[in-house]
């Protein structure tokens, strides 16, 4: 059992005369790029131009010099939040400070503020680092190099 199926045959044009001039002289005369199948002087992608970057030619060994960093030490810690590099003043020696918190004057006034206002919450200046002050101490001597204070409005 076949399908049925019927094949036109058109006739082959021979004489090119229902062609336009142009596409005569177009398939005549243009030869085909490089098997690309596409006919000089038509670019393949008229958006895309491929462009073959070198790699730098380097004559000679490469020297490689040792970056130096050079870190600054305070003279003391007033003012830092975090622990700070520093010369302590007390036994010359560059140290990391530690940091230890305490209550002050304006950690003091928060709670008093959160008692008259919202009394269950008036512990929280004390339960939070941020609200305390910071004593910056040495860790070699102990002693105390810097500090700084909370303060409620900046």
């Amino acid at each position: 059992m076949q399908p049925n199926v019927q094949a036109y045959n058109y006739p082959v044009q021979k004489d090119g005369m229902n062609q336009p001039m142009d596409q005569q002289f177009y398939q005549q005369q243009q030869p085909i790029n490089q098997g690309q199948g596409v006919p000089l002087g038509h670019p393949v992608n008229p958006q895309y131009i491929p462009v073959q970057q070198q790699q730098p030619f380097i004559n000679g060994p490469v020297i490689i010099q040792p970056i130096v960093v050079q870190q600054i030490r305070r003279a003391n810690a007033d003012g830092c939040s975090y622990p700070a590099d520093i010369i302590c003043p007390y036994c010359q020696k560059a140290v990391q400070t530690y940091i230890k918190h305490k209550s002050g004057c304006h950690t003091w006034l928060a709670c008093w503020l959160l008692f008259l206002f919202f009394l269950p919450l008036f512990f929280l200046p004390f339960c939070f680092e941020e609200c305390l002050d910071k004593i910056h101490l040495c860790p070699n001597c102990g002693k105390k190099v810097g500090k700084k204070k909370y303060k409620m409005c900046g």
